[in-house]
């Protein structure tokens, strides 16, 4: 099954999402890759699974649903 995400074509049942939000992505970068990340979201098929991880200089936690979810899990 394949998937797209800032023009990288990926084939699998597994995606991992690595998305820098650091101060480096602003001017509109940060927005772009959000924009992106749902998109592709949406493309993955029902048995598809993933894993969003979300990087700067300092770490938080993002709790997500145990329910599978409609929207973006990002807010």
């Amino acid at each position: 099954m394949v998937n797209h995400f800032m023009n990288i074509v990926g084939n699998g049942q597994s995606f991992v999402y690595v998305i820098d939000t650091s101060v480096s992505m602003g001017g509109g970068r940060l927005q772009l890759a959000m924009s992106q990340l749902k998109a592709s979201l949406r493309m993955l098929k029902p048995r598809q699974t993933f894993q969003i991880v979300f990087y700067n200089s300092s770490t938080r936690e993002i709790k997500l649903r145990n329910r599978p979810v409609q929207g973006l899990l990002w807010p």
